[in-house]
């Protein structure tokens, strides 16, 4: 079910990837387009998808430079964390 985003907009973020079942979005932060963004802009984001259903998964480009598994290892977290809605 992972497809990359095309369309998907959630309080006008577009995540990169989306998988609708079971409501994961990943956003692959460029370094140098979000390097304004901060720890509480980042969760403010995560709250906003949150809020719509969505468990945000985000990963910073320096991040996979470095390891590329970080992604997986983020999403399989979030994949064991039930969303709000659920609980």
């Amino acid at each position: 079910g992972w497809r990359f985003n095309d369309g998907v907009v959630i309080g006008g973020k577009i995540p990169d990837f989306v998988c609708t079942i079971p409501g994961i979005a990943v956003d692959v932060h460029g370094d140098y387009w979000h390097r304004d963004e901060s720890a509480t802009d980042a969760r403010k984001r995560q709250q906003l998808f949150r809020s719509a259903g969505y468990r945000l998964v985000i990963v910073w480009e320096s991040e996979l430079n470095v390891r590329a598994d970080v992604l997986v290892q983020r999403v399989r977290r979030a994949l064991r964390v039930p969303s709000r809605k659920e609980s």
